[in-house]
């Protein structure tokens, strides 16, 4: 099984028992348009493009409608984050320049913790971080290539 597969009913199953309507949408293309419109401002203009990219994802969750759509916008902010995090990385050590602060992972994980919002359970939480991850990371395999 695909690990967003694994995702969505880790999502279901938390989303269900933590009182929130059952999230059900396509999560790859989900993080796939994150990761997507991350490169795409990355390219337009560096680094600080891309983290302001990331701040306008997030502040727009909370008036994004019903918890189960906050969610989804909120997984979608993380494929923006999360690739913004391993582009900053990979250009840190080809170029030896500084990391962002903003893509540091202090501040990554500040800003997923908005999570705790919609699946209270600390253990589903690890669970979906790890998964968003994951397919962050092979999406942004393929934008790249």
């Amino acid at each position: 099984m695909r690990p967003l597969a694994v995702l969505s009913w880790l999502v279901f199953l938390a989303a269900s028992a933590g009182g929130a309507r059952a999230a059900d949408w396509d999560h790859d293309a989900n993080i796939s348009g994150g990761v997507e419109a991350l490169v795409a401002a990355y390219r337009a203009g560096g680094i600080d493009f891309a983290a302001g990219l990331s701040r306008a994802c997030y502040a727009s969750i909370d008036g994004a409608g019903e918890p189960d759509v906050q969610l989804q916008r909120l997984e979608y902010c993380a494929g923006i984050d999360f690739s913004g995090y391993l582009l900053d990385r990979r250009d840190a050590e080809a170029n030896g320049t500084p990391r962002s602060e903003f893509f540091s992972s202090q501040m990554l994980m500040l800003r997923l913790e908005k999570l705790e919002e919609f699946i209270p359970d600390p253990g589903a939480q690890q669970r979906i971080l790890r998964a968003w991850g994951s397919a962050t990371a092979d999406a942004l395999q393929k934008q790249l290539q």
